[in-house]
């Protein structure tokens, strides 16, 4: 017969392993992705990407000392915009090739400027009037 041992066998147990769940990959929402790219907070829209008042004036005052001496004459005469509508499309359309955002604020500038004139005079510099 075999001989029992009198010492108690010691019994290890483990811990339960952890459950680990897989789920199948979801379809992306693509009305919720497509409203999440068009936002944009206060913070970024005043501050970094917008026109300040300090940059508007500065670019207002350019723009009218270039009316008073004589540079804007330099631009054709388009009929209905004038010079000033001249000098918004042109500085525009240079602001989106590679003119930047002093570029950009003369355009929107000029803009405001030219949309000013033709509702204070009824007319804008430079407007054919014929």
């Amino acid at each position: 017969m075999a001989k029992r041992s009198s010492a108690l066998a010691v019994r290890t147990v483990r811990a339960p392993a952890p459950v680990i769940r897989i789920a199948a990959p979801r379809a992306a929402n693509v009305v919720k992705a497509a409203r999440r790219t068009g936002r944009m907070s206060r913070r970024a829209a005043v501050g970094s990407h917008g026109l300040t008042p300090i940059a508007a004036a500065t670019t207002a005052a350019v723009v009218g000392y270039a009316e008073s001496s004589g540079l804007l004459d330099r631009l054709p005469e388009i009929p209905v915009i004038g010079r000033k509508g001249t000098l918004a499309i042109a500085a525009w359309y240079f602001s989106k090739h590679g003119g930047g955002k002093i570029a950009r604020d003369v355009a929107l500038i000029a803009a405001v400027l030219a949309g000013h004139e033709l509702g204070a005079k009824g007319s804008i510099s430079g407007d054919y009037e014929g």
